[in-house]
């Protein structure tokens, strides 16, 4: 389809979920406009790492060291899951269809 993009992104200015809706009114304070693509995918691994951060892990190794303790987080974008090595699971890419501002999900 013309104007069709695959993205493992997420829209969650769609989202009527109370973490995508605080996300969207804070991101929109902030910046003055709408969460643009990966937003919400780059808020969730920012708070992963301030979360690691504030813990102490303060290098390299440390931060290594609790991403191999992590099997689960729940995000605003969604709830990840790490296999045994870490690798994230289950993030299958969406095909959506581009319209002005908006990626509307296309039906699977």
């Amino acid at each position: 389809m013309v104007g069709s993009v695959a993205c493992s992104c997420v829209d969650v200015s769609i989202d009527i979920g109370l973490p995508s809706r605080r996300f969207v009114n804070a991101y929109q304070s902030e910046h003055g406009l709408a969460p643009g693509v990966y937003a919400a995918e780059a808020w969730d691994a920012g708070r992963l790492a301030g979360d690691w951060l504030a813990a102490g892990a303060s290098d390299r190794d440390a931060v290594a060291a609790s991403l191999a303790l992590l099997s689960t987080f729940d995000g605003v974008a969604r709830a990840y899951a790490f296999d045994e090595v870490g690798e994230l699971t289950g993030a299958e890419p969406g095909l959506y269809l581009a319209a002005g501002t908006r990626w509307l999900p296309l039906p699977s």
